[in-house]
């Protein structure tokens, strides 16, 4: 708009209070913060990429008295999970038996692992250490 006003201004009217700097510098504006966009985005993507990767594709469920290995499609809310040392934890869930060092700091941020003893909850995707 201010690029027409000055136009109009400076060819009809010939006066010298033009705007065209404003209306370069407001598209200028707008070509930079669309840029950042699309780079927020990408990296937002990547990162959202990267958090996928970080589940299990199975767990160690206890069926019938036996740990089997099974689809994590199958596990329903109650099934006992066992994770090993150095196993990402495959879905959210509550310590029942035994305890451990939790690394959640891809998901939560924290610099350090917090200790999970029986009764703790822990995230999908953090690694037992």
């Amino acid at each position: 708009m201010a690029f027409f006003v000055s136009l109009y201004t400076a060819l009809v009217l010939h006066a010298h209070h033009v705007y065209f700097d404003t209306a370069s510098m407001l598209a200028a504006l707008l070509v930079i913060g669309r840029a950042l966009e699309g780079g927020a985005k990408r990296k937002a993507g990547r990162a959202i990429t990267g958090l996928l990767r970080l589940g299990a594709k199975g767990a160690e469920k206890l069926v019938d008295g036996a740990w089997r290995e099974v689809d994590l499609a199958t596990v329903q809310p109650g099934d006992r999970l066992r994770v090993k040392l150095g196993e990402r934890i495959p879905v959210d869930g509550r310590v029942v038996e035994g305890s451990g060092w939790v690394d959640a700091s891809t998901l939560t941020g924290e610099a350090r692992p917090v200790e999970a003893v029986e009764g703790s909850m822990v995230l999908a995707g953090s690694l037992l250490t």
